[in-house]
């Protein structure tokens, strides 16, 4: 049986993926994302070894590459103070693989398509949850991307990509995302 904030959550993932990216003003595209990624981290579930949920501190975003976000992640972030996991979340924009440290999500632009293999090898063990929005990147292994299909922002997620890093998603964010590489254990 789903919850009251559960169903909530659900409908506001299906609403925000059903809008059109150019139906409000102050809904840019990269806003949208921006809120799409603080709703969809409420349906995964991180590695039991990461306590993220016990953890005191701020769950952290990296953003490796050339931002396309522009100030949409500041505003929703930092200004609005979105959270992720009722955490507060902090922002890290960085040039090399190096400062990976402490990121719980990594979102590698589409100026990192040539490093994409590397970049994948280097959070392989890490857990850390990696989210794109650039054509191809879920086949190659990147766990949630974004799309825009009939002008409307849409994602996929690589479940056993997701699952090999030990991230567990909940059934509904596969009821609303394009499945690639389906984990097939399930009966």
């Amino acid at each position: 049986m789903m919850s009251k904030t559960n169903s909530c959550l659900y409908i506001l993932v299906a609403f925000l993926i059903q809008l059109p990216s150019d139906s409000f003003a102050q809904f840019s595209e990269y806003r949208v994302k921006a809120l799409l990624i603080s709703k969809i981290t409420e349906y995964i579930e991180w590695p039991d070894s990461l306590n993220i949920l016990s953890d005191t501190g701020n769950v952290i975003i990296c953003i490796f590459g050339d931002n396309p976000f522009g100030k949409s992640l500041d505003d929703v972030f930092i200004k609005e103070k979105i959270k992720i996991k009722d955490k507060a979340v902090t922002l890290r924009y960085i040039d090399d693989m190096t400062k990976l440290k402490n990121c719980h999500i990594l979102y590698i632009c589409s100026s990192e398509k040539e490093n994409l293999t590397k970049t994948l090898l280097k959070t392989k063990n890490k857990q850390i949850l990696t989210v794109s929005d650039s054509p191809g990147f879920c086949e190659w292994g990147v766990h949630i991307n974004f799309y825009v299909q009939n002008n409307k922002t849409r994602f996929e997620l690589n479940e056993s990509s997701m699952l090999k890093s030990g991230f567990n998603v909940d059934y509904h964010l596969r009821e609303v995302a394009r499945v690639v590489s389906p984990y097939r254990g399930r009966p």
